[in-house]
């Protein structure tokens, strides 16, 4: 019997098998796509968006880099708005997630071959679709949007996104990707030479009629203002499309510690936001801690962190999504824009903190979950916990409301057991803090 085991193999669960099994765990990873094994699925490639913190943080996780090309230009013309200023990397997928599978694989990660036909949750059993059954301490569900839904997940308006490779209709420069805002949706295209131009277009699910005739209609349609939004053009449709939905999903807003779920499953993110591989992996990262809180009987703990961290990053993605298909309504003025710019409610996208101060989150320490104080800040939202691995409320008390010592005396009094560019680091983040009006009263 295995520890864990993970049903689904996209970036969340093949990076959360590779972690989990780093720290110690005997870990099963299922997937109907089993690297240089006959695949029991048929597996559309695609293309998608990485950006360049995503890259640095699989390489500093000693994670697999292969289908991701290099960073380009990104073209974004929306809403009025011209910027060429931001980069990205494409992603073949196909290439990249079987990377990831075979990563996990060669670290000790069982990797098993098959469609997850039922999940039984409190006996820990995955049955597959050959009758087999596979037996954990806890499972794991990573299946992302084709995990089952519960009826009471929050959603925003039914999106679609019809993608594939299309004709080049991208001119050939420098830039790699664009993005334009168009009348009823949106379009993404990306081209690497030798790979073809993927694009992606994004339309009202209501708006779409049945059938294959349908898709082609609603392309054309919604595409026929495309030469005015942007310099490329319309792409022909797709010779083999393929049909997702797409619209930012709550599914899963609180943790059931009999079946930890984790990426899309957790959280199915607005392709628009471009943060759907940042947030596999940040699920995946959340996985080991969770599992051994649950293992180890303290689901309080687990419960409340991943409930912070969820919830959390669905609203700051739904309000930040509001605000940015607002840009595009005010030149629009059209009901897929209205619909989308007016949800899910008026909220700001950032928390308004007006006053700094010290809140007991839980957090995690030494690869546990524990409960600390945190400065929360309008420079920190979120909260602070630690700066360059050491506990930061304990400092500021030790600073009391005295004038900021020198750099120096800093590291003699205040850090005196850590290295000096360490100490460094730290005293100068507290004084552009405290110049800044970060830090609560009580402790200046």
């Amino acid at each position: 019997m295995f520890d864990l085991v993970i049903a689904g193999a996209g970036p969340a669960g093949a990076i959360a098998a590779t972690l989990l099994h780093r720290g110690g765990f005997q870990v099963a990873l299922v997937s109907p796509h089993i690297p240089h094994a006959a695949p029991s699925l048929k597996e559309h490639a695609r293309i998608e968006g990485m950006s360049e913190r995503v890259f640095k943080i699989l390489s500093e996780l000693d994670l697999p880099t292969e289908g991701v090309f290099p960073a380009r230009q990104r073209s974004i013309y929306w809403g009025g708005l011209e910027s060429r200023v931001n980069r990205e990397h494409l992603v073949d997928r196909t290439v990249f997630d079987q990377a990831l599978q075979e990563k996990a694989r060669s670290t000790g990660v069982s990797l098993v071959s098959g469609l997850v036909r039922t999940i039984t949750k409190d006996q820990n059993e995955l049955l597959l679709d050959d009758g087999s059954i596979l037996k954990a301490g806890l499972v794991v569900e990573a299946r992302g949007r084709r995990a089952p839904s519960r009826t009471n997940s929050l959603r925003s308006h039914p999106t679609l996104a019809i993608c594939g490779f299309t004709a080049p209709s991208m001119k050939e420069t420098a830039q790699a990707a664009s993005i334009s805002a168009l009348p009823s949706g949106w379009l993404w295209q990306a081209s690497e030479p030798g790979l073809g131009t993927w694009s992606q277009l994004v339309v009202d699910a209501t708006s779409l009629p049945p059938g294959q005739e349908g898709l082609e209609s609603v392309w054309r349609e919604t595409l026929a203002a495309a030469s005015s939004a942007a310099p490329t053009g319309p792409p022909e449709f797709p010779k083999d499309p393929v049909v997702r939905s797409c619209e930012l999903r709550l599914t899963t807003p609180e943790l059931d510690p009999q079946l930890l779920t984790i990426g899309d499953a957790a959280i199915a993110i607005d392709p628009l936001s471009g943060h759907g591989l940042f947030w596999a992996i940040s699920s995946a990262l959340m996985c080991p801690v969770l599992a051994r809180a649950v293992l180890d009987r303290e689901t309080g703990l687990a419960k409340t962190f991943y409930r912070n961290r969820v919830q959390e990053t669905f609203w700051r993605q739904a309000r930040v999504g509001r605000d940015f298909y607002q840009l595009a309504h005010e030149e629009m003025k059209s009901v897929f824009w209205s619909n989308r710019a007016s949800w899910p409610d008026t909220k700001p996208s950032h928390a308004n903190i007006e006053k700094p101060a010290i809140k007991q989150q839980v957090i995690v320490r030494d690869g546990k979950l524990k409960k600390a104080d945190t400065l929360l800040s309008a420079l920190d939202p979120n909260g602070v916990a630690f700066i360059e691995g050491h506990e930061l409320i304990p400092i500021l008390k030790r600073l009391g409301k005295g004038p900021m010592p020198n750099p120096a005396d800093f590291h003699a009094q205040i850090l005196p057991d850590t290295d000096r560019a360490t100490a460094e680091h730290v005293h100068a983040w507290i004084a552009h803090r405290k110049q800044a009006g970060g830090l609560p009263d009580t402790l200046l």
